[in-house]
């Protein structure tokens, strides 16, 4: 077949293709849906120069467009709030007072039982709803707490204890109805003026000598007449350092009220007793760990 012969059936072939229409385009799967206005694109086959060319691919077509459209996005501002239209109105909440209620005190009944508040935290038992621990002594009436006073407690009933107090100190004292002062003393110290002072208040004044050498059984025995005599009462303690005091209180807790050692040893310490064996206490613990070894 010459060339001219392959250009006269390739115009054959191209007026067939025009002809038929949509007959070809119906049989095959390419074909869009019914009302589209996408048809098939046939590419036009240039000019053959051989017989691959003509016969050798279907045409091609364009794929199925989408099956739905989406408009673009318009980026128009929004509309504007008509005008003459009134501000909204500002806001008139304003907080409480008061505020929430939190940790408040409970109120007192008549029986002395803490009633919490509505809607209020109870608050922990005052010292009176406390029970007493086993073997503690009996709750003390104690009148109130002076700042003349360096650390002021309760021991007993009408029996507290400190250090020696400011001059305002004595002067609450005797107004709290205090009646016996007890001082105790390391050797060689002067009472003369605390005497005299406690003396012109018109309270008993007892001086006691306390000291490794002058700490004996003896002398511990006439301590706790002392303050056992309710005749005295109220009746309050000191020394000047802590350690004196602290002393006669460990021992007299221990031998006298038959306390365990830990129990005594911390209600003294809260005393004045100090721990430390050594230096200016070594002498006074020698004379406390003989007097508990009973020699």
């Amino acid at each position: 077949m010459n060339a001219r012969q392959g250009l006269g059936l390739a115009v054959v072939a191209m007026l067939l293709t025009t002809a038929s229409g949509c007959g070809w385009c119906c049989k095959s799967r390419c074909c869009p849906p019914s009302g589209s206005s996408y048809g098939p694109v046939v590419t036009p086959v240039p000019p053959a120069t051989s017989n691959s060319q003509i016969f050798g691919a279907p045409p091609q077509t364009q794929p199925n467009p989408p099956s739905f459209y989406a408009p673009p996005a318009t980026s128009s501002p929004l509309p504007h709030p008509p005008t003459g239209t009134a501000p909204p109105p500002e806001s008139t909440w304003e907080p409480s007072p008061r505020g929430p209620i939190v940790n408040e005190i409970p109120e007192r009944s008549e029986a002395g039982k803490s009633k919490p508040p509505g809607g209020a935290k109870l608050m922990p038992p005052a010292e009176e709803d406390r029970p007493a621990s086993p073997g503690s002594p009996p709750p003390a009436e104690a009148p109130k707490f002076s700042a003349d006073i360096p650390k002021y407690n309760i021991v007993y009933e009408n029996v507290s204890a400190g250090i020696q107090p400011f001059p305002e100190g004595f002067t609450w004292l005797k107004s709290s109805g205090y009646r016996t002062i007890v001082f105790l003393r390391t050797p060689g110290e002067d009472d003369s003026v605390l005497r005299t002072e406690v003396e012109a208040k018109g309270m008993r004044f007892v001086s006691m000598e306390i000291g490794p050498k002058t700490l004996t059984r003896e002398q511990l025995q006439e301590f706790g007449r002392i303050i056992r005599d309710t005749n005295g009462h109220p009746l309050f303690v000191f020394d000047r350092k802590g350690m004196p005091a602290g002393a006669v209180w460990y021992l007299h807790f221990r031998l006298n009220d038959n306390e365990p050692e830990a129990q005594a040893r911390g209600r003294a310490t809260r005393l004045g007793l100090k721990d430390d064996q050594s230096g200016d206490h070594a002498e006074l613990w020698l004379a406390i760990n003989k007097l508990l070894a009973g020699t």
